[in-house]
């Protein structure tokens, strides 16, 4: 009896998600369950039946998938960066603004 996932190693970037599928073989194992657990959930979560990934910060983590009864565990690597961020906005022209100016005796206002 063996289990193995289908990626040794996952790049995320902050926010994403993956998916691990785990495979216990033989197929016809008497006992097919199994559970996912990661080594640092301060960088990537992993829901304990389904294998979801979720990236948290920057860093590695392994997310290691167990028969259960123990014996058997197969993981995948995942490196988290930090999501690129939008180029900043530059500030809108305030609509609202006032200008005088005297110029030779002369008031001038403008909007």
């Amino acid at each position: 009896m063996g289990v193995s996932l289908d990626n040794s190693s996952l790049a995320l970037k902050v926010g994403d998600t993956a998916t691990l599928k785990a495979t216990i073989t033989p197929e016809n194992a008497d006992n097919l369950n199994y559970s996912f657990a990661t080594s640092n959930d301060k960088v990537a979560t992993v829901t304990p039946k389904v294998g979801k990934v979720t990236a948290v910060a920057a860093g590695t983590a392994t997310i290691t998938v167990t028969t259960e009864d123990g014996s058997k565990t197969a993981s995948c690597e995942v490196t988290v960066t930090a999501a690129q961020s939008e180029a900043p906005k530059a500030p809108e022209a305030p609509t609202d603004v006032t200008s005088t100016a005297t110029k030779d005796g002369a008031t001038i206002t403008a909007k």
